[in-house]
């Protein structure tokens, strides 16, 4: 059995974002940092920062009929970054890293080569939601988020 809806497209949306190099042409070197999950987390199993975690969102049932259901699914992609170095000063503008991490990002899900989507039933169905920026007093990490939206049907098939 293959997996969920859900997970085939988190998965399609992992391997756009591993495009992320400056090799080709990015603004970051984010693809190589990428976590299927909740950020808090990736930073408990110690993923280096900066980092792109695909965590899901919400996922809403818009209509149903015999053996399908028609999904709206949201998954929040959050950058996380380093606010200070190991010296305990700040080096670069947080922020800045940030809004070149979601133009990088934005760029790798809206204009990315091949069916990946088109295959699970996608068709031009990315809706991008506001993006969002926090920033924990006593944290070390400045974050962003960005929620991206995908309908598709999920099949259902008896045994």
């Amino acid at each position: 059995m293959s997996d969920p809806i859900s997970t085939q497209i988190a998965q399609a949306l992992q391997g756009r974002l591993e495009q992320i190099s400056t090799a080709n042409g990015y603004h970051t070197d984010l693809g190589q940092s990428i976590w299927r999950g909740f950020w808090s987390l990736a930073l408990d199993a110690r993923q280096e920062v900066p980092l792109i975690a695909i965590q899901p969102d919400v996922e809403t049932v818009e209509s149903t009929r015999e053996a399908r259901t028609k999904l709206g699914i949201t998954r929040r992609l959050v950058v996380v970054t380093d606010v200070i170095n190991a010296a305990g000063t700040q080096p670069y503008h947080a922020e800045d890293r940030l809004e070149a991490a979601l133009a990088d990002i934005r760029r790798a899900l809206l204009h990315a080569p091949g069916n990946d989507l088109n295959r699970l039933g996608v068709k031009d169905a990315i809706t991008l939601g506001t993006a969002e920026y926090a920033l924990a007093a006593d944290s070390r990490y400045a974050l962003a988020g960005l929620p991206v939206s995908i309908s598709c049907i999920e099949h259902y098939q008896e045994d």
